[in-house]
């Protein structure tokens, strides 16, 4: 068999006779949190090295770092912040461009804003970043938005 039809037909498939390619966007929008899930790390991981965690606390260990975010510099912290309003500002664009769908990019960076709310229900942070925290992502999210070319074009 030819792999080229093989390919084709793999392409066109449709799980719906519709113009809403509705496959696709599920696909892309996977595909636009899971890099912007990338972003993040990068960036959390590059505050880790700008502003070492204490080497006694076990990052590997939830209970090390439940007992030690204290410890943890301030320096990291807020680069925690900005990789989490970059993580959302991204899903929410990519997600809209890869799918011209803006709703579906709001998802994307409302996926992010979920993934920040279950960081801070298993590590306990300070107030002031408990509250900063979500509220940056959903400007991230906005931003996202507010940088789209609107209007995006439907295939």
């Amino acid at each position: 068999m030819d792999p080229g039809l093989l390919w084709q037909g793999f392409t066109s498939f449709n799980l719906h006779k519709s113009n809403d390619h509705m496959f696709e966007k599920v696909i892309f929008g996977i595909i636009s949190i899971f890099m912007a899930g990338i972003a993040v790390t990068l960036l959390e991981g590059l505050g880790t090295l700008i502003f070492p965690i204490p080497s006694d606390i076990d990052t590997t260990d939830m209970e090390s770092l439940r007992a030690n975010v204290h410890r943890i510099p301030i320096g990291a912290k807020i680069t925690v912040l900005i990789a989490h309003l970059a993580g959302a500002a991204a899903a929410t664009h990519l997600g809209a461009r890869l799918t011209r769908s803006v709703p579906v990019g709001l998802v994307c960076g409302g996926v992010m804003v979920l993934f920040v709310l279950f960081d801070l229900a298993m590590i306990p942070q300070p107030l002031w970043f408990s509250i900063t925290d979500p509220l940056l992502a959903l400007l991230g999210m906005f931003i996202g938005y507010k940088t789209l070319p609107l209007p995006l074009s439907e295939r």
